[in-house]
């Protein structure tokens, strides 16, 4: 599987082939000094190994909007959202606040 990188990114937190792409994620986040990035990056590692493989157009049948358009690959790129959004281990983002 290949993980998608981000433009910001030079390739040396996350390289661009895997066979388990979570595997650099957990390893890039496993000390961070916020405990609950940990706790969701290997949430989102235990769902991908759930529903990793559905392919899109799984859940068309239910009331959700857009949800035909949902596949496996949700969980890894949550999982490199959140690792961007939490960003190194001393940096914080304050951006959702609005200040």
């Amino acid at each position: 599987m290949t993980v998608p990188l981000s433009e910001e990114s030079d390739g040396s937190v996350f390289q661009k082939e895997h066979s388990n792409p979570f595997l650099p994620i957990i390893q890039s986040f496993i000390l961070h000094p916020n405990n609950h990035l940990p706790k969701i990056q290997r949430s989102f590692a235990h769902f991908s190994t759930l529903y990793g493989n559905r392919p899109a157009g799984y859940h068309k049948g239910t009331e959700l909007e857009g949800a035909e358009l949902l596949d496996g690959s949700l969980f890894v790129r949550a999982a490199l959202l959140t690792a961007k959004c939490m960003g190194e281990a001393n940096t914080w983002s304050i951006s959702g606040f609005f200040w």
